[in-house]
């Protein structure tokens, strides 16, 4: 919203980016400090347009992933001019974590991936002019499209989490069987 027009407004100025860019890549873990001077960085477009509003004036950039064309994930952790700087205690601290939170991003994009693909998979199955419904091992409905629910009319009763039953004893043989399989 607000935050991201703010910062369109102020890429092309952005010393923290522009600076640190090569050094987080490098690092793993970068402060604002090690990149530009706070009297520098105070008398700065970036600072008077972006950093000034929010009551930044000094940050810590983690790098969780970087691109081969210097695209970069970044954790970032800001503090007002009156907190101070980040110490050295504390940027260890964030080197040491480095490695869990490239895990964490990397678990999450994974996530990510799946749940978007999921979320296709039921659009496309919602899309489909027959009933679909799918069952786990034990034969308990874990999704139903929405022609599915209207399966109760052939005598097949379904809802989430419950097992999928089958008025006619043939097909429920079959249902069993192929679930079993």
């Amino acid at each position: 919203g607000e935050l991201d027009l703010l910062e369109a407004r102020t890429s092309h100025c952005n010393i923290w980016r522009d600076r640190g860019t090569p050094d987080i890549i490098a690092k793993g873990v970068s402060d604002s400090d090690s990149i530009v001077s706070e009297r520098e960085l105070l008398g700065t477009e970036y600072y008077a347009d972006m950093l000034r509003p929010l009551g930044i004036a000094h940050g810590l950039a983690i790098c969780l992933k970087a691109g081969p064309d210097r695209q970069l994930s970044t954790l970032t952790i800001n503090r007002p001019i009156r907190t101070g700087r980040f110490c050295m205690e504390e940027i260890e601290l964030a080197k040491a974590l480095l490695p869990h939170l490239r895990s964490a991003y990397t678990i999450m994009q994974r996530l990510s991936w799946v749940e978007r693909r999921a979320s296709e998979l039921e659009v496309t199955l919602d899309r489909l002019g027959v009933g679909v419904i799918l069952v786990d091992s034990s034969g308990r409905r874990t999704y139903g499209n929405e022609l599915a629910d209207e399966a109760h009319r052939i005598g097949v009763s379904s809802s989430d989490g419950m097992q999928v039953r089958c008025a006619d004893t043939e097909v429920q043989r079959r249902l069993n069987e192929t679930v079993r399989l």
